[in-house]
């Protein structure tokens, strides 16, 4: 499904407005979500205002939540808030997380898978 909308090309998303009257229309049993910030203290965040609103509209929009991130996100905060880490169900990083962010994000509630 292409939710239509602002095309960000160096980004390769589509953003509001339609993208958002769309999403509001939809349910999905599983919606995979990205951010550049991933922190046990701050959540979730994204560089990007109306990217972290579609982010927050999949988040509302589905069921089950995964998080998918490489290990150089984990820690980071960035300047938009996309969710708290009791919005997803599963963290899938890479092997290089450092243990520590890693265990914090578990205390915190967070499944995280690495590959």
């Amino acid at each position: 499904i292409v939710t239509g909308g602002r095309l960000r090309a160096t980004q390769h998303s589509l953003v509001n407005p339609y993208a958002n009257l769309i999403l509001d229309k939809l349910y999905a049993d599983v919606a995979f979500i990205g951010a550049s910030g991933i922190d046990a203290h701050y959540g979730v965040t994204n560089v990007n205002i109306p990217e972290a609103e579609m982010k927050i509209g999949f988040i509302n929009a589905s069921r089950r939540r995964i998080l998918l991130a490489d290990s150089s996100k984990i820690g980071n905060v960035a300047q938009a808030k996309v969710g708290k880490l009791e919005d997803f169900h599963l963290l899938v990083t890479d092997n290089q997380a450092e243990p520590e962010q890693v265990r914090l994000l578990q205390e915190n509630g967070l499944r995280v898978e690495l590959v």
